[in-house]
């Protein structure tokens, strides 16, 4: 963490991949974002579009064998770290309450469904 934000993005398939291209998200970068990555499934791997910035991490999900349900992520591609600017404590500590409060509030239900 380091105090950067990492972005990633999931892509199940070569359309939905496509759709990125004409998004302006590259162009209007999140200033706390260092790095970014697509998770793309493994038959995806060797179909990375030209237009995928060199910068941008690609990791591949898949079955660690093919009688095991389980997947392991692999990086075949390291996101290379941009100039970010680091998240404010004040930032990180709002996360931490959000996610905290979230938690206890699901909790609570689970053991209280009313």
């Amino acid at each position: 963490f380091g105090g950067y934000l990492t972005e990633g993005e999931i892509k199940v398939s070569g359309t939905d991949w496509g759709k990125d291209r004409r998004k302006p998200k590259f162009g209007d970068r999140r200033p706390h974002v260092a790095r970014f990555f697509y998770a793309i499934p493994k038959a995806l791997e060797h179909l990375v579009p030209e237009w995928v910035h060199p910068r941008t991490g690609i990791l591949v999900v898949g079955p660690l064998s093919s009688v095991d349900d389980n997947l392991m992520c692999t990086e075949v591609r390291q996101a290379r770290q941009i100039g970010a600017l680091k998240v404010p404590d004040e930032l990180i500590a709002r996360a931490r309450r959000n996610m905290y409060y979230r938690y206890w509030d699901l909790w609570t239900r689970i053991e209280d469904p009313r």
